[in-house]
C-alpha cells in the first residue's frame, strides 16, 4: 500500500505527528523518500508498506498524489528504513 504525508512545517502539532509516527513505524515500512516538498512550507514523503501499518497514519498527514493512485513509480531517492 502507499501514502503520501503532507507535513505542514509551520504547525508544530504537524511537524510532532510526522516525527512521532515515522519514528514508531519506520523500521515497518518498505519505502520512505526524500523530502520533495518546498520545506518552507511544506514536507512531502512518499511511503509504501503493509496496509496494517499505513492505516495508523494520522489522517491530518494523508494526502492524494500520482504516488497513492498507482499513477508512477516514485523517482525519488529513499530515505532508508534502517
Amino acid at each position: 500500500m502507499r501514502e503520501t504525508i503532507c507535513v505542514i512545517v509551520d504547525d508544530p502539532a504537524s511537524v510532532r505527528a510526522a516525527k512521532d509516527w515515522l519514528a514508531a513505524n519506520r523500521h515497518q515500512l518498505e519505502y520512505i523518500s526524500e523530502n520533495y516538498g518546498c520545506g518552507c512550507c511544506v514536507d512531502l514523503y512518499d511511503l509504501e508498506g503493509l496496509e496494517v501499518v499505513l492505516a495508523t497514519l494520522p489522517a491530518e498527514l494523508q494526502c492524494g498524489s500520482e504516488w497513492t493512485r498507482g499513477e508512477r513509480t516514485s523517482r525519488r531517492p529513499a530515505l532508508g528504513t534502517d
